[in-house]
């Protein structure tokens, strides 16, 4: 826990350097949710994989952070609530037995670049998982 912590820390202050390098507008944000088969009630990938896979996942996203295109990122938790009008379920949402297992923010001049740095995402080249890549929409300046 303290590793994933420092890890996150990391990611932050990266974060906010990239943040402060970018200074385009001819850029969209885009949602990566990385999603990762799922067992019942528990990952499929056991916690060693996770940590052997740790360096992969650090270089890909410094990667993404040097070249000033990250926004945010982070590791999702297993259990989740779904809500809806009628109820409150305390389990994930599992799409073809797949969990969203994290999320990424990126910048990219297009859809195209998106998909292509995804393709190199650890989720895809480990765990032969999938990335959900969504244009984030900011809401008009009033």
């Amino acid at each position: 826990m303290k590793k994933l912590l420092f890890i996150t820390l990391i990611i932050f202050f990266m974060t906010q350097n990239s943040s402060a390098q970018t200074g385009t507008n001819n850029t969209t944000e885009y949602l990566l949710l990385f999603r990762n088969v799922s067992g019942d009630g528990k990952y499929l990938v056991t916690p060693e994989d996770m940590q052997r896979a740790m360096p992969k996942w650090q270089a890909w996203i410094g990667s993404i952070a040097r070249q000033g295109k990250l926004v945010a990122t982070n590791p999702v938790e297993y259990n989740g609530k779904v809500v809806s009008a009628d109820s409150v379920e305390d389990q994930p949402y599992l799409v073809k037995k797949e969990l969203i297992v994290g999320y990424l923010i990126l910048k990219a001049a297009s859809a195209e670049e998106a998909v292509a740095i995804s393709k190199t995402s650890p989720i895809i080249t480990e765990y032969k998982g999938s990335v959900e890549i969504r244009a984030m929409i900011p809401f008009p300046q009033q």
